[in-house]
């Protein structure tokens, strides 16, 4: 299938293209390309912080839409023990800190599994 130009931007942390390319018209922030990713959760698969902010900035953006293994950003970010980004989905209001993936797994238990106390707290907050 291949990527779209936004998810080739995101994977490959090319923040200006990246928000240029949001600045235009037609562009589908959720828009899956290779292995059913969206822009997003390649941006923090590939730890592209700089393109985590303006994807989480767009209204229309799902931020809790899963990869092909149920896995939200947020279990993403978790699993990459990444506390910048947690702080940065936590950020919006529609962000669900308890979706769990297709095993059941959510943040907090990923989170205390990686023995990360950084995220642990702030999923607690």
């Amino acid at each position: 299938m291949g990527n779209t130009l936004l998810g080739w931007a995101a994977k490959n942390g090319h923040k200006g293209v990246a928000e240029a390319l949001l600045g235009g018209k037609d562009i589908d922030p959720d828009k899956e390309g290779d292995d059913d990713q969206t822009p997003l959760i390649l941006a923090i698969c590939n730890r592209h912080e700089g393109v985590v902010k303006p994807l989480l900035g767009l209204e229309d953006l799902d931020p809790n839409k899963s990869n092909d293994d149920g896995r939200t950003p947020l279990l993403l970010a978790i699993e990459n023990m990444d506390e910048e980004v947690v702080e940065m989905l936590l950020g919006r209001e529609d962000v669900n800190p308890n979706k769990s993936d297709e095993d059941g797994e959510t943040p907090l238990l990923l989170a205390i599994d990686n023995r990360d106390e950084g995220v642990v707290e702030i999923l607690l907050r």
